[in-house]
């Protein structure tokens, strides 16, 4: 503020300071004293609401009234809430226009899972992480989702299309036998061999938005491979300051070289879809 008062003196402009509010986190606070600094004594500052971006950059706003208060909190929130919408209608629409059968594809799901070598960024971390990570629905659901494809002779069963070997089908054992959660469950591991499998460092659950993300440029489209899972982290020590709470996770499926195509993270977000039922 200081330079912008001081810019506003000598007749020229600063140029703003972006802040990306929609990986970001609000908080109310109400009031908070601020610090002594130099010669000026402790100030409370009332109706504090705070910006909290990558879990390192927090930013501290002071609203002159509680409705003002109010207002700045839904204007954060409301325009995260929008970009993830215009996520959601992206994703579709490259759904419909890259795998075959578009809005009708069926599912990705083997047995009931999907799993493969991913990169993850948790919510409040700046760090990527290699992982095998496993999508596996939930015994109800997916008794439900293959009496769907049974039943549903319109649309082609998920026996119909080939999966690649890094994809689902590629594990260090038969999982055919193995039971299913009684919940739909995300769970990354730090490998597919079995004695790292045990315990899952992650957990992602109550999974309620899967969305691919739009990429800085439109070129960049049928290159981009980034998506994002909001959801309820697990209480794993991998999760930081974010255990068992509310978050997200960014995704970028392991691919084979030269591979760019958003078609395999495509299938990653068929399976999550089906695996937590979203979207219909």
């Amino acid at each position: 503020m200081r330079e912008v008062e001081e810019a506003h003196r000598q007749g020229r402009e600063v140029p703003p300071v972006y802040f990306n509010v929609t990986d970001a986190f609000v908080h109310v606070l109400g009031a908070v004293t601020g610090p002594t600094v130099d010669d000026q004594p402790a100030k409370k500052y009332m109706n504090v609401l705070t910006l909290n971006t990558a879990g390192s950059n927090l930013v501290l706003f002071s609203c002159p009234t509680t409705q003002a208060l109010i207002s700045w909190a839904s204007a954060f929130r409301l325009a995260a809430w929008e970009k993830s919408r215009l996520e959601e209608i992206y994703s579709a629409h490259l759904i419909r226009i890259t795998l075959p059968y578009g809005k009708d594809t069926p599912s990705t799901l083997v047995q009931g899972r999907m799993e493969g070598w991913v990169r993850i960024r948790v919510a409040g971390q700046t760090d990527w992480r290699r992982m095998w990570m496993v999508v596996s629905a939930g015994s109800e659901s997916s008794s439900e989702l293959a009496r769907t494809s049974t039943n549903d002779s319109s649309r082609p069963v998920a026996l119909e299309v080939p999966h690649k070997k890094h994809m689902s089908n590629f594990s260090s054992r038969d999982r055919q036998e193995e039971p299913l959660p009684p919940r739909p469950l995300l769970s990354l591991f730090t490998s597919p061999k079995s004695k790292d499998e045990k315990r899952p460092l992650l957990t992602l659950k109550e999974v309620s938005q899967a969305f691919a993300v739009y990429p800085e440029r439109p070129e960049l489209i049928n290159r981009s491979t980034l998506m994002k899972l909001e959801g309820h982290l697990g209480e794993e020590e991998m999760a930081g300051s974010m255990r068992n709470r509310q978050g997200w996770l960014l995704v970028m499926p392991g691919l084979e070289v030269g591979n760019t195509q958003p078609s395999e993270m495509l299938k990653w977000l068929v399976a999550i879809h089906d695996a937590f039922a979203l979207y219909g």
